[in-house]
């Protein structure tokens, strides 16, 4: 199989297990707020920061790779999403991480801190309805908000998940640790504009193939666009920096 059918099947098995009720405590904004209000550091909670620390080493790879909602939106794309049309409201989601991060905060200061570890909190107390929108209430917006704004929209306008590690990827790049990314072969590329028609991001990639780097926030190291590249101009690389290398 290719790298790209690897990756899909990643997202698939990663929609797969968020069906079943365990799963979708690791995720879940609600919960770790919950949790915060009663001094516990829940299993999302937990997850959240596990994936800040990925993030200084992988960038947003889980969003392209092991995302559940990641296979929701590439089944919207296969069904004729468009790409992004409106750019201007990308700072939605830092607004959404934002009121999430400060409920948080609160939750734990007026509980004085976390008191205990609680992975399986949430769990007893589920009924059927409540158990549907945790798992389901973000997800069933995702689907008529890619047809309405385009392809992964909620990636760009929602996701709270990804304000944290856009944090953690320009952190890296500051600090200039080693790190996977992107990389490009200036003088192969024909601007044939293919990897911009691949990228479900709907990023201009072929402008940054010949610009100095190729480091992008809304990036999701994918890699739809070097699979696509008829010329071999993209690669993926873990290095300090995202250069423009040079055949010659």
């Amino acid at each position: 199989m290719t790298v790209q059918t690897w990756r899909k099947v990643s997202l698939i098995v990663s929609f797969a297990l968020f069906q079943f009720p365990l799963f979708h405590l690791f995720l879940s904004p609600v919960l770790s707020i919950a949790g915060a209000w009663q001094g516990v550091a829940v299993s999302s909670l937990i997850i959240y920061g596990v994936l800040a620390i990925v993030s200084l080493f992988l960038g947003r790879a889980f969003c392209g790779w092991a995302c559940p909602a990641g296979a929701l939106q590439e089944s919207c794309i296969v069904l004729g999403a468009r790409p992004i049309g409106n750019r201007r409201l990308f700072w939605l989601k830092y607004v959404i991480f934002g009121i999430w991060l400060a409920a948080v905060v609160l939750g734990v200061i007026q509980t004085g801190g976390f008191h205990r570890v609680d992975p399986m909190f949430g769990v007893s107390a589920d009924n059927p309805l409540r158990s549907f929108l945790l798992r389901y209430g973000v997800l069933l917006t995702m689907v008529p908000l890619s047809f309405l704004a385009g392809k992964w929209a909620s990636c760009h306008y929602i996701c709270w998940i990804a304000p944290l590690m856009i944090l953690g990827s320009r952190a890296k790049e500051r600090i200039g640790w080693p790190s996977l990314r992107l990389e490009a072969v200036g003088d192969r590329c024909i601007s044939c504009q293919e990897c911009a028609q691949a990228c479900p991001m709907s990023l201009d990639v072929s402008s940054r193939a010949s610009a100095s780097s190729m480091t992008d926030d809304e990036c999701i190291l994918c890699g739809s666009c070097i699979a696509t590249c008829p010329s071999e101009a993209l690669r993926f690389a873990y290095s300090r920096r995202s250069p423009v290398v040079r055949t010659s």
